[in-house]
């Protein structure tokens, strides 16, 4: 039986599956076979484990007990819940605080993975080791406390004074604790990160050396997780305007990642100039906004002059384009009538087909599984434009009822 490795589970980085000591490693250790019933409920492995510390205590145990004497009674006293290091004794007596499991995790990771401030506090006056390195991989205790997401945890490590110019480590992505809690979105140790570093103005819009996001744009591009990106948006001095690697704004990381409440919030505090900015090939938040086709999101980007709905991305397609060929009804009906916008760029082919946003619509309709969008997009456009079937050159929106 194989485990998840827990740095996988927690995102802090991707690793292999490893395997835990089933299985082969009982196999080599005849007397410990008896340490699984004893730690572990029936069904229980650790794919999902309870409690982390009974995965240390059993690593460490099926590696040495054969030459400890340990009793069955040691394993079945340790709880679940509420386990002090006084369960641990007949174990840390013999190898110390500082043995590793199979993952490379000592005993100060296995508290903070089961939410143990307390312990951490014990284990750190006790003077066990705070390696920054696991497996030949570089994190530190800050990057396991921000994963986990418990703010209590974070505070403990921080009062150190031995521990705290850990929080300055980054791991092999280029990622300080912030932004690990930020993908996470855990929006309670972020804000306690940046609360501890209040005297770095710019602390929250510190990058990662590696992708060159900033801790609002890891929250934005997780959107299943907790609502750090709402809180980081909401903060003093973040900045909206700082590009990551792929020259993308914070609008565009809210569009391409369908953070559609976010992406109406920020429309209300960003620059107005931001909702036309360019990514590394040529698209604004609304090209991303018309391929997606949210209404309500659609209808709260700006009018008039503040966008530019004609703008031409790298490949030729423009906002209208995007959602008449990815069938966004709803995108459709909003950018075509917008006054001034350019009907015909939906006649010029562009990109690597060489088609026109027409003629690729036209394919659609004809296909089984998504032909009605298609053919409803190609029916709004001919009663719109009257001119669509045969002289399309000639028509444009005059922006009030879209007829021409």
């Amino acid at each position: 039986m194989y485990s998840e490795d827990l740095m996988r589970r927690f995102g802090l980085h991707e690793w292999f599956h490893v395997e835990q000591g089933f299985g082969r490693v009982w196999a080599r250790f005849p007397p410990c076979s008896v340490f699984g019933p004893l730690l572990f409920d029936s069904g229980e492995h650790y794919r999902e484990p309870r409690c982390y510390v009974k995965i240390w205590v059993h690593d460490i145990a099926a590696r040495n007990g054969a030459g400890l004497g340990l009793a069955p009674r040691n394993f079945a006293s340790i709880p679940s819940q509420g386990w002090t290091l006084d369960h641990l004794a007949f174990l840390t007596t013999a190898v110390g605080l500082d043995e590793k499991d199979n993952q490379g995790l000592s005993l100060m990771h296995a508290a903070i993975l089961d939410r143990r401030p307390d312990i951490v506090r014990q284990l750190v006056v006790r003077g066990a080791e705070a390696s920054h390195w696991v497996r030949g991989r570089r994190f530190s205790l800050f990057h396991f406390a921000t994963a986990v997401g418990c703010r209590d945890r974070y505070l403990e490590l921080r009062s150190h004074p031995g521990l705290a110019p850990a929080e300055e480590v980054r791991d092999r992505n280029g990622m300080l604790p912030l932004h690990v809690a930020a993908l996470h979105g855990h929006a309670r140790v972020v804000e306690a990160i940046l609360l501890a570093n209040r005297h770095d103005v710019d602390y929250v819009n510190r990058e990662a050396l590696e992708s060159g996001s900033t801790p609002l744009f890891l929250a934005i591009a997780y959107p299943e997780v907790g609502d750090a990106a709402e809180f980081l948006a909401r903060y003093p001095g973040v900045r909206f305007t700082r590009v990551c690697g792929i020259g993308r704004t914070a609008l565009h990381m809210a569009a391409s990642h369908r953070r559609y409440p976010l992406f109406r919030y920020l429309l209300s505090v960003v620059p107005g100039g931001l909702i036309n900015a360019e990514d590394a090939n040529g698209e604004t938040p609304l090209h991303m906004l018309a391929r997606y086709g949210d209404r309500e999101t659609m209808e709260a980007a700006p009018g008039g002059s503040e966008i530019d709905p004609d703008s031409a991305a790298g490949d030729g397609a423009t906002p209208l384009a995007n959602a008449v060929m990815e069938a966004r009804v709803d995108a459709v009906k909003i950018l075509a009538v917008r006054r001034g916008v350019d009907i015909r760029a939906l006649r010029r082919p562009f990109g690597p087909l060489d088609m026109s946003p027409l003629d690729y619509a036209k394919q659609g309709a004809e296909r089984k599984d998504v032909g009605v969008e298609y053919v409803e997009v190609l029916e709004f456009l001919r009663v719109c434009f009257k001119g669509l079937g045969e002289n399309l050159d000639e028509c444009q929106s005059d922006g009030q009822d879209g007829e021409t």
